[in-house]
């Protein structure tokens, strides 16, 4: 019925008997009556649907929908006969094992079996193991962080792992015991990087990922990733030069709006953090923009107590982050919000939200009449929850919800997808950026789309006072304020295989264990794998590699219909 280079048996669930189609009236694949008909569990007549047909009725009717989910198990078995196991299968060691443990040959071995972690000729690079082990890891690990910001999972901004077990053994999965009983209060600025030398986020809300989950990982987490994966590689191979066209961003970049009763105090704080730590040259990784979040938040000294994130300068006597304050004159009212850091005791200033909780939690206490009065009113319904619990109880859930969000976002972007609310895109999409970020001087400097601070290019407005403006890369636009840091501008010399300028031969990345280049060109391929256009591509032109035999009739129409160039 197709002409194609190869075929791959399509038999649903392994139960189908085999119908051909020429010249037949409709087919669905059906197990036999004995087989359709049996208990799954026997001698267990208390458990609903425990029958072959209540299972096989769900999954394998007739129609697109059905038919959608073959399609995705093709896919997936094509995906994975390309990069691998993940995890052990049989006596065949994954990817995981083999990156974590294996020996040079074992290693060898892996990538001499998987096109994956083969260059151009055909030939094995072991060292491509580390990049897609990274990659694996991150997107399974950026999952489980989903499930910790879930509500489903939480009581009052506590992730409790228990509730994320019960939840999926409900759902048959085998689930080990090795999970936390008590709750961890959700900190919404952790990142999981993408970073390929590192991997964070593992171990303080879940106790042993891999180890208890390794079935729900395989069964729910791994087969989109690997579909992923696979469009990524139908645009890394047939797409390339499309890469180099999406004028990709890696960015991080944090927008605060200004406090309505404090006027001038979100843009004080800004250029305050501006001018103590970024002109100062003070560690990216500690005292990022999440740090700054964590200031106007006014969490900041509650966290070097709680969690001591913020290193020594700010762990013995609090200099720095009491000097930004102080630069930003932003000031504690006495008796408000007191809480202990270090033996010393101390007080959210009344500009950040912590303080406008205390300041609206204060003004609840001290009412002579706090029924009748209309703010107070407001302040208890806020509270309280409209009377579901106390104030106190409120204050600590309003609190705790600081922790659970950021103000700080950051990612690949490509120009065409992501990050239409930033005001300044158009500006971060420019050439010209591209071409600055390139440079990457060793001291600091002042260019036209953006300046180098200590390691750092951050966007900078279109109009701006070069000579006067000692901080321009802190931006507004209305009511909000920005600080727009680009780590990474893609253009297409960068991924050009025979330029000179291109990634792998940057001083930059020479010493990286793998092609650099391949590393950011598969990096905006995943950036636009999530976009419909190249995944209907995709997922025609593996179809059309793979030749399918098709022996269900609804299967073969849907194919048709959705590749129908392939018949």
């Amino acid at each position: 019925m197709l002409n194609k280079k190869k075929t791959l048996l399509l038999t649903l669930l392994g139960l189908a008997s085999v119908a051909t189609l020429a010249g037949c009236d409709d087919v669905v694949a059906k197990p036999t009556d004995d087989v359709y008909n049996q208990a799954l569990i026997a001698e267990s007549d208390d458990i609903p649907n425990n029958t072959m047909k209540a299972i096989y009725d769900a999954v394998v009717t007739s129609g697109d929908s059905s038919s959608e989910k073959v399609l995705n198990n093709i896919l997936l078995i094509y995906s994975k006969s390309f990069f691998g196991p993940f995890f052990d299968d049989g006596e065949t060691k994954g990817l995981k094992t083999v990156y974590e443990s294996g020996t040079d040959e074992e290693k060898a071995a892996f990538a001499a079996k998987y096109g994956a972690y083969k260059d151009a000729d055909g030939n094995a690079v072991p060292a491509k193991l580390e990049m897609f082990y990274n990659e694996f890891m991150y997107r399974v690990l950026k999952v489980f962080h989903g499930y910790v910001t879930n509500s489903s999972y939480q009581v009052r901004n506590e992730f409790i792992e228990k509730k994320f077990v019960d939840a999926q053994r409900k759902s048959y999965y085998t689930i080990g015991d090795d999970y936390f009983e008590d709750g961890v209060l959700v900190d919404g600025s952790i990142r999981i990087t993408s970073d390929p030398s590192v991997i964070s986020g593992e171990g303080k809300f879940f106790k042993d990922i891999f180890g208890n989950y390794g079935e729900y990982i395989e069964k729910a987490v791994l087969p989109d990733i690997y579909r992923t994966l696979l469009i990524s590689q139908y645009l890394y191979k047939e797409n390339y030069r499309t890469l180099g066209n999406t004028f990709a961003r890696k960015v991080r970049y944090i927008k605060l709006s200004d406090n309505a009763a404090y006027s001038g105090a979100t843009e004080n704080l800004v250029k305050a953090y501006a001018k103590l730590v970024i002109e100062k040259g003070l560690d990216a990784d500690v005292y990022g923009l999440t740090f700054l979040d964590d200031l106007y938040k006014g969490v900041a000294l509650k966290k070097v107590a709680d969690e001591k994130l913020y290193g020594e300068s700010a762990d013995a006597d609090n200099t720095l982050i009491g000097n930004i304050y102080k630069e930003a004159n932003w000031v504690a009212s006495d008796g408000k919000g007191k809480f202990e850091v270090e033996g010393k005791e101390f007080s959210a200033p009344d500009q950040s939200t912590l303080g406008s909780y205390y300041t609206s939690f204060n003004r609840l206490l001290s009412s002579t009449d706090r029924y009748l009065e209309s703010d107070v009113t407001d302040i208890r319904s806020d509270f309280t929850g409209s009377g579901a619990y106390n104030i106190m109880t409120g204050l600590t859930i309003k609190t705790n919800s600081l922790y659970s969000t950021s103000a700080v976002t950051d990612g690949w972007y490509a120009n065409s997808s992501g990050l239409d609310s930033l005001p300044m895109k158009d500006r971060l999409f420019k050439m010209g950026v591209a071409n600055e970020v390139d440079t990457r001087p060793d001291e600091n400097h002042a260019g036209t789309y953006g300046w180098y601070r200590n390691g750092h290019y951050y966007l900078v407005p279109e109009v701006y006072q070069k000579d006067i403006d000692t901080t321009p890369y802190v931006m507004h636009n209305g009511s909000d304020w920005y600080i727009v840091r680009v780590d990474e501008a893609v253009k297409g010399p960068k991924l050009a295989l025979a330029s000179a300028s291109k990634y792998s031969e940057m001083d930059a990345h020479k010493d990286s264990p793998y092609d650099y280049t391949e590393y950011i060109a598969r990096q905006v391929a995943l950036t636009m794998a999530s976009q419909d256009t190249y995944k209907t591509s995709s997922n025609k032109y593996f179809i059309d590699k793979m030749a399918v035999t098709f022996h269900d009739t609804y299967v073969y129409n849907y194919f048709v219909k959705t590749f129908p160039d392939l018949f």
